[in-house]
Formats: structure tokens, C-alpha cells, sequence
């Protein structure tokens, strides 16, 4: 069963598909994002992950750390960290770094959202003031950040917004300190680190989604189909990519940074060669052969 807030935010977004799909551009726009999140490789990629965590959830099953009641957390986290875990780093230019601080954030929010924001919610009409509140404060702040003119009064929104979330953590933390039990019994410790398991376990299925898209935008850019580069050639270029950036993400962007266009039009393996000898004198992870 919801908890208020959850039921707050329910009740708020239904009510703006309602209030949103009669508009034709609204409703046309909304169908593209859903036909794109349905019908796409990103679909398949979040089924992936998703049976990722039902395996590590098999296995908590196993050792009796996880049970029926720990479903919403677990599909509230899937929605919000676990799908920016998975996601994250297809369109980064540096995924290497950007996954090392990803978990930082994602420590961050199993503190603040499983525990502090998530634990204990307020009555009905509060979640209700609270949700529209925070969103009305996040669209100005979005708004005067569009125009350095109207810095001062975004300042003044972010920290109303500031405001906002001290109240929501000193409420919890109120009733951590006055309700210890709830928080430090089993049940309560599970909520805790059930997503910091989670993220341990799903942060290597990220990783290699975002290697997998790096090598997928390096091909399509720089090996694309083309009636001049035999299929044999092509199969050669993309093994000898491979061998040489590994699953290191970052290579991989810097591969297709470095990598001339030209390289869709060779015809042989001696050009290839060449080409990504090249490559590797410039990323400097082999040495280029001495000088006759």
C-alpha cells in the first residue's frame, strides 16, 4: 500500500497526463517519448538490468535478507537510481570518472531518499503542499537560471528550496532520534542498504552498457557500411578496435575522437593497419616501432 507521499505523487502525475493528453501537441509529444522508451534498444537495455536485479534479489531471497514487503523500495529505486545507474554513461564523454562519482551520488541517495525522505512521510494535505511547492520552486530556479538578469531572485528561490528540504530532514531526523527503533530494527536496516547493494551489483551492468554504446557510436561514425570497404575489412577493423581499447569506455571516445572518417573508405587490412597504428601512437598504450 502507498504512503502518502507516494500516493501524493501518483495523484499529482495523473493528473497531469490527464490535464495534458486533450492537447494535441502535448499528447503527440508524450506518445513519441513513450513509443521511444517502449519500442527502442533502451527498452531492452532496461529489461537487461532489470533481470540483473531480480538475479541479486534471488540470491538476498536466498540468504532471507530480502522478502515481499521490500518490493516497493526496490521498484522505487529501480525507477530513479537504478535506471540513471543504467543509463547514465551512454552519452558521457568521459565515463570512466563520471562512474566513480555516479556512485558516490548513488550512496547519497540511498542515505537521503530510502532512508530520510522516503521513511517517513506526512499527512495527505502536507505531501500534497510539499510536492507542489518543491515544484513550483524548481521551475522558477529553472527559469531565472535561463537569464543572468534574474540571478538575485533565483537565489532567493534556492534558498526557499534549501529551506524546503532542511525542514523535510530535520522532520525525519526528529523521528529517527525520538523513534530509533524503527530505523535500527531489520526491516528499517534492509531499507537502508538494500540500493547500496543494488548499485554495487547493477554498477558493472552500467559500466558495460556504456561500452557497448561507445563501441556501438564508434562503428556506426567511423565503420559504417559502405560499398567500398569489403564486410571481411570491416569485421577485421571493428576485432582490431577491440583489442586495443578493451572494455575501457574512455578509450573508446577517444577512439572515435582520433579516428579520421576517411577510415570508412579502406579497402584493405594494410590500411586499416595503418590507420590504427596510428591510433595507438597517439593514445600511447604501444610504443611505435623504432626507426629503420
Amino acid at each position: 500500500m502507498p504512503d502518502n507521499r507516494e500516493l501524493a505523487l501518483l495523484i499529482t502525475v495523473a493528473t497531469f497526463l490527464l490535464l495534458a493528453l486533450p492537447c494535441g501537441p502535448t499528447r503527440k509529444s508524450v506518445l513519441k517519448v513513450l513509443a521511444c522508451l517502449f519500442w527502442s534498444r533502451l527498452t531492452i537495455a532496461g529489461i537487461v538490468g532489470l533481470v540483473w536485479v531480480g538475479a541479486a534479489i534471488s540470491v538476498m531471497w536466498w540468504f532471507d535478507m530480502w522478502s515481499l514487503s521490500n518490493m516497493k523500495d526496490t521498484l522505487l529505486w529501480f525507477a530513479t537510481g537504478g535506471c540513471l545507474l543504467i543509463f547514465h554513461g551512454m552519452q558521457v564523454s568521459n565515463p570512466n570518472s563520471e562512474f566513480r562519482s555516479l556512485v558516490a551520488e548513488q550512496f547519497k541517495f540511498a542515505l537521503f531518499f530510502e532512508l530520510v525522505v522516503n521513511a517517513y512521510p506526512l499527512s495527505l494535505m502536507a505531501e500534497f503542499g510539499l510536492l507542489f511547492g518543491t515544484g513550483l520552486l524548481a521551475m522558477l530556479i529553472a527559469t531565472t537560471d535561463l537569464n543572468p538578469v534574474h540571478a538575485q531572485v533565483g537565489r532567493i528561490f534556492k534558498f526557499a528550496l534549501g529551506l524546503v528540504v532542511i525542514f523535510v530532514v530535520g522532520t525525519a531526523f526528529y523521528h529517527l532520534f525520538t523513534e530509533p527503533e524503527e530505523v535500527f530494527s531489520r526491516p528499517g536496516l534492509q531499507v537502508f542498504c538494500l540500493p547500496i547493494y543494488f548499485t554495487l551489483v547493477l554498477l558493472p551492468y552500467g559500466y558495460l552498457l556504456t561500452v557497448y554504446a561507445a563501441y556501438e557510436t564508434l562503428f556506426v561514425t567511423r565503420l559504417a557500411q559502405h560499398a567500398m570497404m569489403p564486410p571481411e575489412v570491416r569485421r577485421y577493423a571493428k576485432w582490431q578496435l577491440v583489442k586495443i581499447c578493451k572494455l575501457n569506455a574512455n578509450a573508446v571516445r577517444r577512439a572515435k575522437e582520433f579516428l579520421s572518417v576517411e577510415l570508412r573508405w579502406a579497402d584493405s587490412r594494410e590500411v586499416v593497419d595503418a590507420e590504427l597504428l596510428r591510433l595507438r601512437e597517439e593514445l600511447h598504450w604501444n610504443k611505435p616501432p623504432a626507426a629503420e
